[in-house]
C-alpha cells in the first residue's frame, strides 16, 4: 500500500520555486489551509492584502485574495 502526501507546490510565472511533500496524517486540513495562507501571504503579499484576507466578508477592508481552492481528491 503506497502513503498518501499532500503536496505543495510555488509557482512563479512558469518556473516552480517550492515543492514539498508531506505525509497525510502530519497536518488536518485546517492547518494545511492556514499554512498555505501563511506561505502565499509571505511571498507575494502587501500588509494590507494580508489584512484584508483575514477580516469578515462583507467588511470594507475584506477581500477573498487567499481563499483556497482544491485540485485533486
Amino acid at each position: 500500500m503506497s502513503k498518501k502526501y499532500w503536496r505543495i507546490r510555488g509557482h512563479r510565472k512558469d518556473d516552480i520555486i517550492f515543492d514539498q511533500m508531506i505525509p497525510l496524517g502530519s497536518l488536518a486540513e485546517m492547518q494545511l489551509k492556514e499554512l498555505l495562507k501563511c506561505m502565499a501571504a509571505n511571498v507575494s503579499l502587501s500588509y494590507q492584502e494580508i489584512i484584508g484576507a483575514y477580516v469578515k466578508r462583507k467588511k470594507r477592508l475584506a477581500h477573498e485574495v487567499l481563499a483556497m481552492q482544491q485540485n485533486g481528491p
